[in-house]
């Protein structure tokens, strides 16, 4: 399935709508705290305020700050957060499947079943 910025920024801001944003903050620390890197090099990008609202913008930040996963070349902007990619595609696989299966977009809902199954 292909994510979209605006896809992305959807799927962050159900999440901090279902779970919160200290419970956001706290699944984006448990998930990334047991992210396992597989790349020796990895690239990174930004999630903006123009995609996620500020509350799950926020929350990421923190959850990044509790998992020690900050990037301190980031900066002080308070619209956007540096995300390596390889984070990033590990948080939304998290929230896809820690979300339940009625508040997600229909067009998610395939990509949900395939990762419960393992494909």
């Amino acid at each position: 399935m292909k994510i979209t910025p605006p896809l992305e920024g959807q799927l962050w801001q159900l999440a901090v709508a279902t779970l919160g944003a200290q419970g956001l903050e706290q699944l984006v620390a448990e998930l990334l705290k047991s992210h396992v890197r597989t790349r020796a090099v990895n690239v990174y990008g930004f999630l903006r305020l123009e995609w996620l609202d500020q509350e799950a913008l926020e929350a990421l930040r923190k959850g990044q700050r509790r998992a020690g996963a900050e990037l301190a070349f980031s900066g002080d902007d308070p619209s956007k957060v540096a995300i390596l990619h390889c984070h990033s595609g590990h948080l939304l696989r998290g929230i896809v499947q820690t979300l339940p299966p009625e508040v997600l977009p229909e067009d998610v809902l395939e990509w949900r079943m395939q990762l419960d199954i393992g494909l």
